[in-house]
């Protein structure tokens, strides 16, 4: 058994759901879906190490055993000083408790707490060289390496509860879009659940006891939330279609909460992945769109183009005049530029008045030498504005 794989089971068996990290490096993680597949089950993590002998260990920071988890990054490197800023944190009102914490090559810590719920996370927010890690996010874990210098364990503790004015510091910085009121987008909620249910039955992972089971149902909420199954359906259908087929079921409070924790900290507006809800939701920003387009059914026919030159060129399109060099396409675009600014007719056209702003963008020099023969066969005044 490797040391590497010896070490990552201590950490499970402490209550930590790990996985495995690219070798000498900190990312990036052997799993896509790192969070769903961190793990305490022991043969799992057996036939991951085995796979991966020396793949460094990720220990997954939203979740410790049962509860969720936070863990505080202490940084010492770049310039930053992290201790510098934990100082500063506990001088004005936050008591660390003494908790489980390791220590980075680096010269820098992190400390692991339980906490009510995870957090958003952030770099730097609570001071120069602190970051936060919770759900979403993970660390290194001890018997990790980096250009062969290793992770320890610190102090070898049960994970104390996260400092109550630390997690009311962090809970600050949850999304303002989770305090939204879940309304409901005017969608087909028949249609709407018979996908929900279709999810459920074939697609959905289940939650698995000791695997990381209570993340994989936030994630199956969050997504019934974003397909717009209201929040009252999205428990019935997880409880008929889907949590029966769990190891083991959750009681019905328990799902019903996580259904609701989903619910609220989703990050995507409810109906996000509808398609109803997506394409109705393009109409009102039609015409607020730098490049305009419309829908099909709002096209109507335009019977009333009107001419810039009369047969030649209409209003409110884009031309091109192109041909050989030296055969006179400035001295063709400056007459016609010429016959808009003054409505005057051109090549025996009608012209319709308008302003015209003619930009050079080669040829400067010779620009000027054929406005001014202009001016005076118009006897006209130019401005030319230079582009700075």
């Amino acid at each position: 058994m490797s040391q590497k794989l010896q070490n990552a089971i201590k950490l499970s068996e402490k209550g930590f759901y790990v996985f495995p990290i690219k070798e000498n490096e900190k990312f990036p993680p052997l799993f896509k879906n790192y969070a769903e597949k961190a793990t305490r089950n022991k043969d799992e993590i057996i036939k991951n190490w085995t796979e991966h002998p020396n793949a460094n260990i990720g220990i997954y920071a939203g979740k410790f055993r049962d509860s969720a988890m936070v863990v505080v990054d202490v940084d010492k490197k770049n310039g930053k000083n992290g201790y510098k800023s934990l100082s500063e944190l506990k001088l004005s009102g936050v008591n660390f408790s003494d908790t489980f914490s390791q220590s980075s090559p680096s010269g820098g810590e992190h400390l692991f707490y339980i906490s009510k719920s995870t957090v958003r996370q952030s770099v730097s927010k609570l001071g120069v060289g602190l970051d936060i890690r919770s759900e979403g996010g993970y660390v290194l874990g001890a018997g990790s390496t980096i250009n062969d210098k290793p992770y320890s364990i610190k102090d070898d503790l049960e994970l104390a509860e996260i400092p109550d004015e630390l997690f009311k510091r962090l809970l600050r910085n949850k999304p303002k879009i989770n305090q939204k009121p879940l309304l409901l987008p005017n969608i087909d909620i028949e249609a709407t659940n018979k996908r929900a249910i279709q999810y459920l039955k074939n697609d959905a992972p289940l939650a698995i006891e000791g695997a990381g089971g209570d993340v994989t149902t936030f994630i199956v909420a969050a997504y019934l939330k974003d397909l717009g199954v209201s929040i009252y359906d999205a428990g019935n259908l997880m409880s008929e279609y889907w949590n029966n087929r769990c190891h083991p079921p959750w009681h019905p409070i328990d799902l019903l909460t996580k259904v609701i924790n989903a619910y609220r900290y989703g990050q995507n507006e409810i109906g996000s992945a509808n398609p109803q809800v997506v394409f109705d939701s393009v109409a009102p920003d039609v015409k607020h769109s730098f490049l305009p387009f419309e829908l099909l059914q709002n096209i109507k026919p335009i019977l009333d183009q009107q001419f810039l030159v009369k047969d030649l060129i209409l209003k409110e399109t884009i031309g091109m005049i192109f041909g050989d060099s030296n055969v006179g396409k400035t001295f063709f675009a400056l007459d016609l530029a010429v016959a808009v600014s003054l409505g005057e007719s051109w090549f025996g056209q009608k012209v319709k008045k308008g302003a015209c702003v003619y930009v050079c963008l080669e040829g400067s020099n010779g620009i000027r030498n054929r406005l001014e023969a202009i001016k005076k066969n118009k006897n006209l005044l130019i401005k030319i504005y230079p582009l700075h």
